[in-house]
């Protein structure tokens, strides 16, 4: 019977397809589905920004889950590595999410591309007036300003100030983190601490 339940510990741990991490993994998953999220927000400054930090924090929660986790129980192998992972991605992750979230400054800036149908006129006198697509000339609002039908399809989101992303969009930096966690980290941390 004891045997039994050894192994039937054993099996609802790595049979089933189950981790020594649990917390961990659902952390990751976690961090999978804001991601997805963010991804959808891009051509929406104001919700990008808002959902930033959210994600940021949900990466870091993985590399907090791994720390807290095991607790108690972690072999000297466990520990060796687990002391090594500080990394540069991690500290910027970190250094990232706390002025996200806890100083509410951002750092991420974006640069949109937008296209419109309207044709720009520059007249002798120096008035701008449109040109649109059923060739009528409109000229500014009531507001003073130009009315385009301009559409953004693009925006490109970046993390300023931070070398370990530098030439990579922000889609790009926290996909990268989240594939070095998912193909790395954790399962390294899982199998130091498997039986």
């Amino acid at each position: 019977m004891g045997h039994r339940g050894d192994a039937m510990r054993w099996c609802a741990g790595y049979c089933a397809g189950v981790t020594p991490l649990p917390e961990t993994r659902r952390a990751l998953a976690h961090a999978r589905r804001t991601l997805d999220k963010l991804a959808a927000l891009e051509n929406s400054v104001q919700e990008y920004r808002d959902h930033i930090g959210w994600v940021l924090d949900r990466l870091d929660n993985v590399w907090r889950s791994i720390n807290d986790e095991p607790r108690g129980q972690r072999p000297d192998a466990f520990v060796q590595w687990w002391s090594q992972q500080r990394t540069a991605t991690r500290e910027a992750i970190r250094k990232l999410r706390n002025a996200e979230v806890k100083k509410n400054l951002p750092q991420t800036g974006a640069v949109s591309r937008a296209r419109s149908p309207d044709r720009i006129r520059i007249h002798d006198d120096g008035r701008i007036t449109l040109i649109r697509e059923d060739d009528r000339e409109v000229g500014p609002g009531a507001d003073g300003a130009l009315h385009t039908t301009a559409m953004v399809y693009e925006t490109r989101w970046t993390f300023e100030g931070i070398p370990e992303f530098e030439g990579q969009t922000a889609r790009e930096a926290l996909e990268s983190v989240y594939t070095q966690l998912t193909d790395d980290v954790v399962p390294t941390a899982e199998r130091l601490l498997g039986p």
